[in-house]
């Protein structure tokens, strides 16, 4: 008997993280904690609970591959905020 096995997608393992829980498929993985592309890290959370997106794409100087682009462009619309990938700096989004 053949087992079947579920595929999660990017964007389920995105709010994965977004919702502190572990999950991965092939591309993309989290502890809950941590966000990667790969084995390229994507996102953090600090320490008070803030998810930060790392800005791994071309407009910010920092590409890695389309997909990772992608991975991280899927992940700032549920982030706390964005950080510069040179300078460090975060553009926190506003809550609403």
């Amino acid at each position: 008997m053949r087992e079947e096995i579920m595929t999660l997608s990017n964007q389920t393992i995105i709010d994965c993280w977004l919702t502190d829980q572990k999950a991965a498929n092939v591309n993309i993985s989290t502890d809950g904690n941590i966000l990667r592309s790969y084995n390229d890290l994507i996102g953090k959370t600090l320490r008070n609970g803030a998810k930060i997106v790392l800005d791994k794409t071309a407009p910010a100087g920092a590409f890695k591959s389309v997909t990772t682009s992608r991975h991280v462009n899927m992940c700032k619309d549920g982030a706390d905020g964005v950080e510069h990938p040179t300078t460090g700096d975060v553009e926190v989004y506003p809550l609403t």
